[in-house]
Formats: structure tokens, C-alpha cells, sequence
């Protein structure tokens, strides 16, 4: 027997090479270490090994462990005997290819050799990273009474097409098929437990996988960067781990009742269109979903109380987002990039919302925000071009840093009473805005508001206003008149030269002889006309929805400032396809609202009119868009059903604003309480099981993005 002396001080540095390029997806490539510590396990003496043929082996406990194989055969055969005692264990790092360095290092590099692996019936240990890096292994057996594989054992063999593991493994540790590329077929024993971190991850022709049902727990990263189209989480799994799926092409997943925990980014990056919860689920992580660019509709599940920073950033698809009643925040950049949102409604009982929660998402049209929000973050809603109707909330004290930057399709904005603070580039860059209607609550307005807002050609200073930044209207070319209140304090530098550079030189100010508007036009050589002279008309009406549904009301609020005073008003409406316009009361009489119901979903245009007791006129138009009424097309699976078995309902509905949730109830018809089948708003459908030979009434509301709601009630028997 020959035997190979290695000295006890020599160092060992295990470097696991991918040809020239590494697994991505945490997969240690990695240094083992180097140790000077001779009672280092990466340490052998020489009585620890030896040689027979071209393998390496110790005797432990009176069995052989293979230690090292240094043959080049394509198909490799492990003896099952060595010295008559039995070959039980494959130990670390046994294929890939022994350098020596000069220093008795030894560094271990990738086996591109070896094809086939026969394993004898007595092995019960495949040791780790044991094959890891034989980029040309396509076939190996697991005999039937291994009950480990280890650490890596098989990570980065990716010519390996499908293996087979015995029931008998009852641990499969972590990253054991890491990159795997061409794996295809699993079928995982029965008993174990938990499919452990980065088991599978990177095996991208991963399609399918057979999984016991004494698995509960899918690890962190356990199927990461998989092939699988379609997953079936199997009932019994309570656990789906950090980013499990992570950046798989899953376009359908089902999530089984007895999934009670998701954690962070565990379906990121997938290619699902919709997503369902169990009821029991007790914790949903961060992210769960982001860049799922595919994902339509997201129902928020009730253990979810916030959405959290990034939560759907990049679901480019995503049009009809659902929030539960414990939802009270929403994170920094939540919604940025989901550029399938067309309308959005923040009910009230979310207070906060994070920066740029809504940035870029260029699709948007239509926004309605909770009452109980104070701030409007700083580029809530940066970068939304598509952008026409907004509903600040009545509670707004501060309108943050570009909020509303490059919404170049915003015409009109309403500020409520109330607002205190415009933060600097509010509105700046909002090339289409032409009306804007500030409070007297207005205490300041920051540097470049509404800077290259070229659409504005009449601005009104509210009266109260104390301080005006810097270039607030800078590269506005087409301002024509500018009211300033003696109010004002401070504007821009007070006046210093090329302050107001930017305006058009037929712009006018307003103000009152003596005060900083006046001086204001005389640095910047632009006419000041005194207040007591002659005060611009300026119309500042508004509409009360430039989004409703058929049948429902808008009303007109028409409001003016400046002029000669003894304001009268013109109401009209007509549809948008059509010349003729509908008058709404008496034309220029004395009544400053009006109202009409369409009937219609198409657009509609409505225009006010302000005269002032000079006859001055002054004219502002808006667009209503009507929807089609909300209707709930629920639907029961049967009129009569034994006792014991389901009645369903499914929820359906159509028109009003797409977004719709659902509750459903049920009751004994002789019965006057409605009885709660699920959670209100969480569930798309339901079933539950009479117990009793009567009739029920049950009942679906379905309820849209804006809060409208519609209900249907069905009679459903049971009999014996």
C-alpha cells in the first residue's frame, strides 16, 4: 500500500473556479480559508491518508472515506471495499482538479472531465462541494441509504440533467444543486422537512419538481432564478422563504391555505399577472412582489399594515391595486415605475405617504388622496405625463420638494384652504398647467415652483403669502399678468437684477403703489400697474370630479378675483363630441354653482364664464370623463345545494373605476342579520356551507377604486 505524506504545517486554500465565471446567485465560489493551525479539519497528516489506485482515502471508525480522486477516466467508478473495509462516505472537494503551488499550497480548480459517477450501495455521505465544479458530469447514482448530501455537493455540475435522490437522504443541505443549469428533473424524498437555502437556486431549466408532502419550509433563495412556469406550493408547506422565487418566469402560482409566512422578495422579479393569499397567512415580508412586470391587480392581504419602501416598484403592468382597512402608510418609491396605474384612490385611513411613491408612473391619470394626509412628499408624483385630475385632501398643510415635477399633462390644480407650505419645484416643469388656484392660507412658496410652466399666462399671489422663492417663475414665457399682495415680504433675492428675466416683456404686475411688487417691476423693467387702477380679472373656478360615472352629479364652483368686483356667472356644459352647449341656470346671473347628472359615459366639456362689472370676461373650460355606472355580475354556483356542500360566489363587476373589491354575506331567509363570509374588501370569492335544510340569502358588494358601491342578492336553498 502506498502512502502519501503531506506535512502537518501545510496551508490549504480551496478556491472553487466556474470556468471564468461564477455563480451569481450567492453560491460560495469561495475561499475555504488558509490555516497555519495543524488541528485546522482542512489540515491532514500523513498518517490521515492514503492512496490506492487513483483515489485518496482515510479510515475513520473503520470505514473508508474517499478523500480525493486523481485519475482522469471519463466514467468514474467508487469502489465499494478499500483494504476490505467499506467505502461509507464521499468526502470534500473529491473531483475538482489538485494544484501545488511552490509553497505547498494546494488549490482546488474545476473538473472538466469526468461524465458519469457510479456510487457503491454502502455510501451514506456525499460530503461537501464533493462535485462541485464537474461542469461535464451528466450522470450520477444516489444509492438507497445515503442519508446526507451536503453543503454544495453538486453546485455548478451543469451538465447534470436529472437526479434521483433516495427517500433515505433525510438532509439536504444548503445549495446543494446551486447552478445547476440544465437540471430538469427532481424528485426530492420523502421525509424530509425543509428544502434549504439556495437548494435549487439557479438551476434555470428547473421546470418541475416533485415535492412530499412532509415538506414545510421553502428556504431562503431555494428556487431562485428557476425555470418553473407554474408552481403549486403543496398544502402542509407553512413557510415560503427570502426570495424563493425570486426572478423565476412563474406566470401562475397557488398559494395553499397552509402557507402562514412570507418572507421579503419571495416572488421579485417574477412574470405572475395576479396573486392570491390564504387567509391564515400571519406575515408578508418586504418587496414580495416588486418588478413582477406582468402582476394586474394586487388585493393586499389583512396581516400586510403598510405597504413598505419599493413595494411594487417596476410592476409595470399593475392597474388596480386593493387596501386593506389596517394599511396606514405607504413607503418611500412604493409605486415608482408601475406605469399600468391609470387611477388611483388612497382611502382614509392611510395618513403618510413616502417620497416619490408614485414617481414615474407615467400612465396615471386620475388621483384622489386621503383626507387624513397632511404632506404631500417631496416627488410624490414626479414624472406622472399623463396626469389631468387631482384631488388634494382637505387636511393638505404642505405640498413637498417636486411633488408634481414634469406632469406635463396637468391643466388645472386646486390647492385646498388650509395649505400652509409649496416646497421649492412643486409644480416646476408642468408645461400644460394653465389654471392654479391657491388658498389665502398660503404662507410660502418655494424657489422654481412653477418654473417652465409655459402654459400660465395669469397667476394670483394669494393675499397672505409672505415669502416667494427664488425663479418660481422662471422660463414661464407666456405669464402675462402677475398679482402680487402687499403681504409678500420677501421675493426671490427682493428684487435684484434678472430676478424676473425670464418673463415675457409685456408681462404686468399687480400690487399696490410702494410695496415690493412694485419694486419688483421697476428692477426687472417689466410695467406695474397700482392695485387702486385697474386689478386683473382672473377666473379661479373649479369642478368637483374631472372623473365620475354615469348618472352620478358633478357640480361646478365658479369663483373670481380681481376685476371690478360684482361678479356674475355663466354655467355650461356640453358633451365633447358635440356643438352645443348646455346652459346651467340663468347666463351671468348671480349664482356661483350648478350642477348636471350625465347620463352618458363619454367625455364631457364644461365651461365658466366670469364677468366682472366692467363686462369684463373671463373663460375656464374642463374635461369631465364619464364612466359606465358601476354593476355587480357576481355569480352563485347553484340555486340549490345539499347540506353540507359549497355554495360559491365569485365576484364580477364592470364600469365605475376599475380597482373593485369585494364582501360578501349571508343569512337565513327568515333572518334579518347578515352574516360576514369573509373579511370585508380581501376576497375575490368565497363558499360556505349551509347547515341547516333552508333558504339562505346570499348577498356580494362589490365596491370600486373610487368607494361607489353596488350589491346583488341571490336566494339559494338546501335540502337534505
Amino acid at each position: 500500500m502506498k502512502k502519501r505524506f503531506i506535512r502537518s504545517t501545510q496551508k490549504i486554500l480551496t478556491v472553487l473556479l466556474a470556468g471564468t465565471m461564477l455563480c451569481s446567485t450567492g453560491i460560495a465560489a469561495s475561499a475555504q480559508g488558509i490555516t497555519d493551525n495543524p488541528d485546522d479539519p482542512a489540515v491532514e497528516t500523513a498518517e490521515d491518508i492514503r492512496i490506492e489506485g487513483d483515489f485518496e482515502y482515510k479510515v475513520v471508525d473503520g470505514s473508508v472515506t474517499i478523500t480525493h480522486y486523481n485519475g482522469n477516466d471519463l466514467d468514474v467508478v467508487i469502489p465499494a471495499t478499500i483494504e476490505g473495509l467499506p467505502v461509507t462516505a464521499i468526502g470534500e472537494h473529491i473531483f475538482p482538479e489538485r494544484i501545488y503551488s511552490e509553497n505547498n499550497y494546494i488549490a482546488y480548480f474545476n473538473n472538466s472531465t469526468v461524465e458519469t459517477v457510479t456510487l457503491p450501495d454502502g455510501i451514506t455521505e456525499i460530503g461537501e462541494c464533493a462535485f462541485s465544479g464537474c461542469h461535464n458530469l451528466k450522470s450520477i447514482n444516489i444509492p438507497d441509504g445515503v442519508t446526507k448530501i451536503s453543503y454544495q455537493a453538486f453546485s455548478l455540475c451543469d451538465s447534470l440533467e436529472s437526479i434521483v435522490i433516495p427517500d433515505s437522504v433525510s438532509e439536504l443541505c444548503e445549495h446543494a444543486f446551486g447552478c445547476c443549469t440544465v437540471l430538469s428533473q427532481v424528485k426530492l424524498p420523502y421525509g424530509i422537512t425543509e428544502i434549504k437555502e439556495g437548494t435549487f437556486t439557479n438551476c434555470s431549466n428547473l421546470k418541475s419538481i416533485d415535492i412530499p408532502d412532509t415538506v414545510t419550509t421553502i428556504g431562503n433563495s431555494a428556487f431562485r432564478q428557476c425555470g418553473f412556469e407554474n408552481f403549486d406550493i403543496p398544502e402542509g408547506i407553512t413557510t415560503i422563504g427570502d426570495s424563493a422565487f425570486r426572478d423565476c418566469p412563474l406566470e401562475n402560482i397557488n398559494i395553499p391555505e397552509s402557507v402562514t409566512d412570507i418572507e421579503d422578495y419571495a416572488f421579485l422579479g417574477a412574470k405572475i399577472k395576479s396573486i392570491s393569499f390564504p387567509d391564515g397567512l400571519e406575515h408578508i415580508g418586504k418587496k414580495v412582489v416588486a418588478a413582477c412586470t406582468s402582476l394586474q391587480s394586487f388585493t393586499t392581504p389583512e396581516c400586510m399594515t403598510e405597504i413598505s419602501e419599493s413595494e411594487f416598484i417596476g410592476c409595470a403592468s399593475l392597474k388596480e391595486i386593493h387596501f386593506n382597512e389596517k394599511i396606514k402608510s405607504i413607503g418611500k418609491k412604493a409605486f415608482c415605475r408601475c406605469f399600468g396605474l391609470e387611477s388611483i384612490v388612497i382611502p382614509d385611513h392611510i395618513t403618510e405617504l413616502g417620497e416619490e411613491v408614485f414617481g414615474n408612473c407615467t400612465g396615471l391619470k386620475s388621483i384622489k388622496l386621503s383626507d387624513n394626509i397632511t404632506y404631500i412628499p417631496q416627488w410624490a408624483f414626479k414624472q406622472c405625463t399623463s396626469l389631468t385630475d387631482v384631488t388634494l385632501p382637505k387636511s393638505c398643510d404642505t405640498i413637498g420638494i417636486g411633488a408634481f415635477m414634469e406632469c406635463s399633462a396637468l391643466e388645472t390644480i386646486t390647492v385646498p384652504d388650509g395649505t400652509q407650505t409649496m416646497e421649492r419645484g412643486a409644480f416646476c416643469y408642468c408645461s400644460s398647467l394653465k389654471y392654479v388656484n391657491l388658498p389665502r392660507s398660503l404662507k410660502t412658496i418655494g424657489n422654481g415652483a412653477f418654473d417652465s410652466c409655459q402654459a400660465l399666462t395669469d397667476f394670483v399671489i394669494p393675499y397672505g403669502v409672505k415669502e416667494v422663492g427664488i425663479a418660481v417663475f422662471q422660463s414661464c414665457m407666456n405669464l402675462k399678468t402677475l398679482m402680487i399682495p402687499e403681504t409678500v415680504e420677501k421675493f426671490g433675492h427682493n428684487g435684484l437684477e434678472n430676478e424676473l428675466i425670464s418673463y415675457t416683456a409685456d408681462c404686468v404686475i399687480y400690487g399696490k403703489t410702494g410695496t415690493l411688487a412694485e419694486k419688483l417691476a421697476l428692477e426687472n423693467n417689466l410695467r406695474f400697474v397700482p392695485v387702486g387702477d385697474k386689478v386683473p380679472l382672473v377666473n379661479t373656478s373649479a369642478v368637483s370630479s374631472n372623473t365620475i360615472s354615469a348618472n352620478e352629479t358633478v357640480t361646478l364652483n365658479a369663483s373670481a378675483e380681481g376685476g371690478t368686483g360684482d361678479y356674475t356667472y355663466a354655467l355650461m356644459y356640453k358633451k365633447s363630441t358635440g356643438d352645443k352647449w348646455v346652459k346651467i341656470g340663468t347666463k351671468y346671473g348671480k349664482a356661483s354653482t350648478g350642477s348636471f347628472t350625465p347620463k352618458s359615459a363619454v367625455k364631457y366639456d364644461v365651461m365658466i364664464n366670469v364677468k366682472d362689472s366692467s363686462g369684463k370676461i373671463k373663460s375656464k373650460t374642463f374635461t369631465v370623463n364619464v364612466k359606465a355606472p358601476l354593476k355587480n355580475k357576481t355569480t352563485v354556483n347553484a340555486e340549490s345545494v345539499k347540506v353540507g356542500e359549497k355554495i360559491v360566489l365569485k365576484g364580477s363587476a364592470s364600469g365605475g373605476t376599475k380597482g373593485y373589491t369585494y364582501a360578501f354575506y349571508y343569512k337565513k331567509s327568515k333572518n334579518s342579520e347578515w352574516i360576514e363570509m369573509t373579511a370585508p374588501y380581501t376576497s375575490k370569492s368565497c363558499a360556505f356551507k349551509p347547515k341547516s335544510a333552508v333558504s339562505y340569502d346570499v348577498k356580494s358588494v362589490v365596491k370600486d377604486a373610487d368607494g361607489r358601491t353596488a350589491e346583488t342578492v341571490y336566494k339559494v336553498s338546501a335540502t337534505k
